[in-house]
């Protein structure tokens, strides 16, 4: 079977009697019996109507393959596994490209120090070649973490060349911070070239592959 647009929604998808295959539009799935092969559109686990509505677990009971252009749409409305973010769950091996779409629900705003578990596999290969990320508070970042057999999402503090004491902005607080610790002329060079930058929020493409 092979879907070649529209919207599919099912709670339970049997692909054991034959290959299942998406090539275009958006299929919204709790749990797929067999392989799961998305060659284009979007996967959203947990469901697709209305989009950005709900969190769920897609669990896949053979291989899941993702290629090039397709996507893996992940809503997050907190911190907690299964009734706060969406997860996808593979028993075998998760092959992984194209891309990963990250949405906010309900003004959620993750916090520096949240860890979003989701995907887990018997083993992954490859990796996302691009994320489609919101926006975060000026003084944090998205971070992706590959293991052997899971996808992490997380959110750190991110930092600027010159940012010293990591608020977010390089200013004067920065060059007296460098003054009472002593820093090396390379520092105040470095200091001196970025006085001024700020973190900016707003949504943001991210290639992760050549």
């Amino acid at each position: 079977m092979t879907v070649n647009g529209g919207t599919l929604e099912t709670p339970t998808l049997d692909a054991t009697q034959g290959a299942f295959s998406m090539a275009a539009g958006r299929l919204g799935v709790h749990q797929v019996l067999g392989d799961l092969n998305i060659a284009g559109g979007t996967l959203a686990p947990g469901g697709v109507t209305p989009i950005g509505s709900s969190v769920g677990t897609a669990t896949v009971s053979g291989q899941y393959t993702q290629q090039s252009a397709a996507t893996l749409e992940i809503e997050l409305a907190g911190n907690m596994p299964e009734s706060e973010y969406d997860q996808l769950v593979v028993s075998g091996t998760a092959q992984l490209d194209g891309t990963l779409n990250i949405l906010l629900l309900n003004n959620y705003s993750p916090q520096a120090g949240d860890v979003f578990d989701i995907l887990n596999a018997a083993s992954v290969n490859g990796t996302f070649a691009s994320m489609v990320l919101p926006a975060l508070a000026n003084n944090l970042k998205w971070t992706i973490e590959y293991g052997t057999g899971e996808v992490d999402l997380a959110v750190s503090l991110a930092a600027i060349p010159g940012d010293f004491n990591g608020d977010g902005t390089v200013d004067a607080a920065d060059y007296i911070l460098w003054r009472k610790n002593n820093g090396t002329e390379a520092d105040y060079e470095i200091w001196r070239a970025n006085f001024g930058n700020s973190l900016g929020g707003g949504a943001v493409r991210v290639a992760t592959a050549a």
